[in-house]
């Protein structure tokens, strides 16, 4: 086949084909993050999914909330997910763990019984994020409510919190969960579950 001019600017596109990035922009590109922002009708609706019945009237990407954005990108908890290694989103469990770890988590204290010390609690959840480095792993759950406090979600969310990561760590085990946290997106923070 004849390489010359097959359409006009054949040539530049061979040319161009052949070009590629010096090492020195490479290197910079793996310094770069981006964030891609996905909102439908059901941003406006409060809704996990929606059914095709909501009106378009309601789409307003006016109301997009760059501010919150942005201090989530500048926050703690996006710096911990930049670092992981990995990052598991939506992580679906079932796990059996023994009951007085269950109660102990929930805070209370397990009954010093043969029953509870030798029965399982089947616990079962979504973890929203869980970010996984070499030799540990780290929680991460995201919360819309409009909570006044830290301790207002630390009291609505610890035991929740406290049931994941025993699973999570029974899951990845070797690896334990050594970090948890809340990230508010009202408050703008990240809140660490201790």
């Amino acid at each position: 086949m004849d390489t010359k001019e097959l359409y006009p600017g054949y040539g530049e596109d061979v040319r161009l084909a052949r070009v590629v990035p010096a090492p020195r922009q490479i290197a910079h590109q793996e310094l770069e993050y981006f964030g891609f922002i996905h909102f439908t009708v059901n941003t406006f609706t409060g809704r996990e999914w929606g059914n095709g019945e909501e009106s378009p009237a309601i789409f307003n990407p006016e109301k997009l909330d760059a501010g919150r954005i942005r201090r989530f990108v500048e926050s703690e908890a996006f710096a911990r997910i930049c670092a992981a290694d990995e990052v598991l989103r939506e992580l679906d469990f079932i796990t059996a763990l023994p009951a007085a770890e269950v109660l102990t988590a929930q805070g209370t204290a397990p009954a010093d019984s043969a029953a509870v010390a030798q029965a399982k609690v089947l616990v079962q959840g979504i973890a929203d994020l869980v970010l996984v480095f070499p030799d540990h792993l780290e929680l991460l759950d995201y919360k819309t409510d409009r909570r006044k406090s830290e301790a207002d979600f630390l009291a609505a969310y610890r035991a929740q919190l406290d049931l994941y990561a025993l699973a999570i760590s029974k899951r990845f085990a070797p690896k334990p969960v050594t970090y948890k946290g809340i990230y508010s997106l009202e408050l703008g923070k990240l809140i660490e579950v201790k």
